[in-house]
């Protein structure tokens, strides 16, 4: 009988390539940041800042109508990657309301939406 594979992530990623800003409750500034993929449970981002794991942050994508989409998320990791001389951390989705649940809904749906083009 042939092992079961384990993974540790629930759902399907899609690859996207989105810039972002990230907002960090304890900092001024905002950090510039690249979603490289994404999925019903979480993303992952690209930065030149390493992120601290636990903390919760907001991810503000920006839209074609101007008004950014923003999710927030709890920090589960952050790697230096030395091929690029950039931090990949991963994003866990922390809705705080059921609206915040359908913003998230609506920004994967038009991510897969988007690749079947």
């Amino acid at each position: 009988m042939k092992p079961q594979r384990w993974t540790r992530r629930q759902h399907d990623r899609h690859e996207v390539f989105e810039c972002a800003l990230l907002v960090r409750p304890k900092q001024e500034e905002v950090t510039r940041t690249i979603i490289v993929d994404i999925g019903l449970g979480g993303m992952q981002i690209r930065s030149k800042k390493r992120l601290p794991v636990g903390e919760i942050c907001q991810v503000k994508v920006g839209r074609d109508n101007g008004v950014p989409l923003t999710i927030r998320g709890e920090v589960r990791y952050s790697n230096y990657m030395a091929e690029s001389g950039l931090y990949a951390s991963g994003i866990r989705y922390a809705p705080a309301s059921h609206e915040e649940r359908l913003v998230i809904a609506a920004f994967l749906n038009s991510v897969v939406q988007e690749r079947k083009e």
